[in-house]
């Protein structure tokens, strides 16, 4: 047997060299689709016939092998090419049948019991691209749990030339593909070298020539290790704002309401045709179900920045792989640009193209206004944050993520007034200095319980108030004009500090209310 590499980056960069000398012009194809499987992302292989999907996913699952006792074996491998005859039976599992005429219940599995399973053309049959929801999703199928550790389908793009192969109105069945690899057909000199490999070659059907094995025993560590990679925050908010601005729909009704509706909820036709934001860049172009695709960026993303050796994912990691978990996800609302778009690529290309234009021109407005925004929250001023966020009703994308925003500041006061209760002396100071009546009334009272703070109400003439106005102007707290008005009630109240604690005192009518801390008022 060919020498056996451990799972690792290093044997999988070594792997990708021989692949990418075999596969002329599609390194970054190549590097995406490992990193994929490495991680178990079921992947689309889109591309017209002859380019070499079945090739390539053949020699990386030959290239794999598992320890078993002493030596190694390969994986257990399921490859099909779909056919409109064919029923679940064929692919999944079937019955064995001289148990079933003794009357037990026995299977023969295919597919559920295949480590690594590879299907061509599965959108040829409706039966079977169902049946892939749970076994994909869930890897389930029946009552059976699939034991796949990667797979791969394939198939031919959506076009004039492939009408009948993949007719899916419904992207549900789409999106449990995380990761679709546009392969196209390699041209001008490129060809030449391809015609060189089918010239030397001595099989009609050429693959590449791995003279190692790669035991992936260690693959449960390894996508650990994948996995526990942590992603920046700026790679976040751009994900999280791409995703946004292609399905967010401000919708204005016939009484000139705004509602953001979610695409994917209208009954018949989206209000385009009524709706003044015609010509936006974005929201009257696409679709898009934002939450399957985020989660499957930031899967890949986490895995090609393993692959690559990087410790973090980045922007750049994240701006990468999006080209190849947005096909198949995105839905033209736009009629026209479709005509205009000559293939799915291009499609993906011209979507980012759009995001990075409408980004140019309105972000810089809206990076200002959040910047007033987090001065005003560092200040606990909610009030001034959700004003600097007002002006935004004509792009519809900004309307509704300032909706959003504001929503989240509204929450952010009411856990705030939630925590008070909970909070220590020291961070109550903090909070009594908010520019919000409500929550400064909270922590003040809240830090008056634990301070001991309490109130008195004096007699104006009475002896206790007197030896208790005594103590506080021998102890340089109150000044001679203090005790005049006082005495005089000729202000309503005024605010000193005792030993560091919040005294206040105020006249009342024939009463003077003292608060302040309880070893002060209870033996004045």
């Amino acid at each position: 047997m060919a020498e056996v590499k451990s799972l690792s980056k290093e044997s999988l960069q070594e792997l990708l060299r021989v692949l990418k000398g075999f596969f002329k012009g599609l390194d970054e194809e190549l590097e995406v689709y490992v990193a994929s499987q490495v991680l178990g992302l079921p992947t689309l292989l889109l591309g017209p016939h002859g380019t070499g999907k079945t090739t390539l996913a053949k020699a990386f699952y030959d290239t794999l092998v598992v320890k078993e006792g002493k030596g190694y074996r390969p994986l257990k491998k399921f490859f099909m090419l779909i056919k409109e005859r064919h029923t679940p039976f064929d692919v999944f599992y079937t019955y064995h049948l001289p148990s079933l005429m003794r009357g037990e219940e026995k299977i023969v599995p295919k597919a559920i019991e295949a480590e690594a399973v590879f299907l061509d053309e599965p959108f040829t049959n409706q039966l079977i691209t169902s049946a892939l929801k749970d076994f994909l999703e869930e890897r389930i199928y029946d009552k059976f749990q699939c034991k796949w550790l990667f797979f791969t389908a394939a198939s031919n793009p959506p076009n004039l030339f492939y009408e009948t192969v993949m007719q899916l109105k419904n992207l549900a069945d789409l999106d449990r593909f995380d990761v679709v690899i546009l392969i196209e057909a390699r041209l001008g000199l490129s060809l030449y070298e391809i015609a060189e490999q089918m010239a030397e070659a001595r099989d009609r059907h050429p693959m590449p020539e791995v003279g190692f094995r790669i035991d992936v025993s260690n693959l449960p560590k390894v996508r650990s290790e994948i996995l526990s990679l942590r992603v920046s925050k700026e790679a976040l908010s751009w994900l999280t704002l791409f995703a946004h601005s292609l399905s967010v729909c401000a919708y204005e009704d016939e009484d000139r309401q705004k509602h953001i509706l979610d695409k994917f909820s209208v009954l018949e036709s989206l209000p385009c045709s009524t709706c003044p934001f015609r010509q936006h860049k974005l929201c009257s172009k696409y679709a898009l179900q934002p939450n399957r695709f985020m989660r499957s960026t930031i899967l890949l993303a986490k895995a090609l920045a393993w692959l690559r050796g990087d410790s973090e994912v980045k922007l750049e990691h994240v701006r990468k792989v999006v080209r190849y978990t947005l096909p198949l996800r995105l839905a033209l609302v736009n009629e026209a640009l479709k005509h205009r778009m000559p293939t799915l690529k291009a499609l993906v290309q011209q979507c980012i193209k759009d995001f990075d234009e409408w980004c140019r021109e309105r972000g810089r407005y809206f990076i200002e206004a959040l910047e007033r925004v987090f001065r005003a929250l560092e200040k606990l001023d909610f009030m001034r944050a959700n004003k600097a966020l007002e002006g935004y009703h004509n792009d519809p994308i900004l309307w509704a993520l300032s909706c959003s925003i504001r929503d989240r500041i509204q929450r952010l006061r009411e856990e705030l007034l939630e925590l008070v209760p909970k909070l220590s002396e020291e961070e109550l100071e903090v909070i009594a200095e908010a520019r919000d009546e409500e929550i400064v009334e909270l922590a003040r009272k809240r830090l008056e319980e634990l301070q001991g703070i309490i109130t008195v109400a004096y007699g104006r003439g009475s002896e206790n108030l007197k030896k208790l106005l005594k103590k506080l102007f021998m102890e340089g707290v109150l000044s001679e004009q203090d005790l005049v008005q006082i005495f005089e009630g000729s202000i309503q109240g005024m605010e000193k500090r005792w030993n560091g604690k919040r005294l206040v005192i105020e006249n009342r009518g024939s009463e003077v209310w003292v608060r302040g801390p309880k070893e002060l008022l209870k033996s004045p």
